[in-house]
């Protein structure tokens, strides 16, 4: 039990570090964001340039593969309420956040790294074993160059360091762990009697001097707002003006 504490308080802290959690462009997104100049630029991170067209053909990407997913019934409406620009800016924006990070770490991955995980990606193998021939095969319908795709993958696992470092950071006591374990499991047994006051209002007896007494132990919070009565006659001015005739030396007169 403090074993699976520990391990849920660990993932917790990388995920709050990591903050959304970082979408994988495997077989589907290879080209790597960012990486040539731009005419113009969508975003800026930390100095970083994310130029229109480095967005525009990730953005064809993206939408090549929700068209896979829908199997032709991707329809304009229902391309435009999934905001694919908006998830894929925000997603480009995380990825960039950290791998700024994974080098600030100095962080690296070897090429043997590299070539061991593609390896073991099932849509490149054929009898349960990697092939060279299906790979390129997948990368070219995917218009992904494997330079392009296997930079993608170094980056991903500098991400997933990263987050190993995140989590080995994090240093949960014993301590901690059985107090956490004892706030969740303590439970508590009690008895009550409800008691109500009506029943005891005849054999209540209080004397003159105790009520004195409470009265003036409590006379703030007994003291009433000031109240005031006011007795008035109305007399409403559109009931009389109609039947009012001023004469122009009456007004003369007044304002003398």
């Amino acid at each position: 039990m403090l074993d699976q504490l520990r391990k849920r308080k660990r993932s917790w802290v990388i995920i709050f570090f990591l903050g959304l959690i970082v979408f994988t462009f495997v077989l589907y997104f290879g080209g790597r964001l960012g990486k040539e100049p731009g005419l113009e630029s969508v975003a800026k991170i930390n100095g970083e340039v994310i130029s229109e067209r480095e967005f525009a053909i990730d953005y064809d990407r993206l939408v090549d593969f929700y068209r896979e997913i829908y199997k032709g019934a991707l329809t304009p409406e229902t391309l435009k309420s999934l905001n694919l620009k908006g998830m894929l800016l925000e997603e480009i924006v995380q990825r960039r956040l950290l791998l700024q990070e994974v080098r600030r770490l100095g962080l690296e991955v070897s090429d043997e790294e590299v070539t061991e995980v593609i390896a073991t990606i099932p849509g490149f193998q054929v009898n349960g074993r990697f092939s060279k021939e299906r790979y390129l095969q997948v990368l070219r319908a995917k218009r992904v160059s494997p330079t392009q795709f296997e930079e993608e993958q170094r980056e991903q696992l500098g991400i997933q360091k990263l987050s190993a470092v995140v989590g080995d950071a994090v240093r949960v006591t014993e301590e901690e762990l059985r107090e956490r374990y004892r706030m969740a499991q303590e439970r508590v047994n009690f008895y009550f009697i409800r008691l109500s006051s009506n029943n005891f209002l005849s054999q209540a007896e209080v004397t003159e001097q105790e009520i004195k007494n409470y009265y003036e132990r409590n006379k703030q919070a007994l003291k009433e707002p000031l109240k005031v009565q006011v007795e008035y006659l109305a007399y409403p001015f559109d009931q009389f003006s109609a039947k009012m005739q001023v004469t122009d030396k009456e007004i003369e007169e007044y304002y003398k």
